[in-house]
């Protein structure tokens, strides 16, 4: 699995954060880890995070898996396009409940490109229970049952995939180093 997250940044005075892939194992081994710069609001987040992927682990990476489908603020990504793009499913997951009103509100007030809230209409979040707890799935190149049971095994500590949290970790790692330097 290529698990992403994007670091922190601050509205209005960060350019860019940076974006982090951690591959893994079923089993918990890590593979890989890269780190790339990511643009705030990127349009083209898709080929950024593209980038994470590994040349030599293409063929092995059974999905790519997210938490949310915006990074660097409101950089998009549909689950349908990126598979399309990469041939890799694509695995998102949101704690609660995902306000897709909400989340086109605060695009359209910070983003001027409709092809963005064209992307956001086309998301069909599905209301999924795990370890006790809510979540919202997105998912494309896989079969939803498939997508649940890759995340089941990859929730080992909590209600984030095991290749998520510690991608966020390290872009969390990141942004402090450059915060402190």
């Amino acid at each position: 699995m290529l698990g992403i997250d994007d670091g922190p940044f601050k509205r209005g005075l960060d350019t860019e954060t940076c974006i982090t892939g951690v591959v893994m194992r079923l089993d918990g081994t890590v593979e890989d880890i890269r780190v790339r710069v990511l643009k705030i609001d990127d349009v083209n987040v898709l080929k950024t995070i593209s980038e994470l992927i590994p040349e030599h682990s293409k063929t092995l990476i059974k999905a790519v898996i997210s938490e949310g489908v915006t990074f660097g603020g409101f950089g998009l990504v549909d689950p349908e396009s990126f598979f399309a793009y990469t041939s890799i499913p694509f695995i998102s997951i949101t704690k609660g409940k995902a306000s897709l009103v909400a989340m086109e509100r605060a695009l359209s007030a910070h983003h001027p490109y409709t092809s963005v809230l064209q992307t956001l209409e086309k998301l069909k979040p599905l209301r999924v229970e795990m370890n006790k707890r809510q979540f919202m799935l997105n998912y494309s190149g896989l079969t939803e049952s498939d997508a649940l049971s890759l995340l089941k095994k990859l929730m080992l500590t909590g209600n984030v995939p095991e290749p998520v949290r510690l991608a966020h970790i390290i872009s969390r790692a990141v942004y402090d180093m450059k915060k402190n330097q």
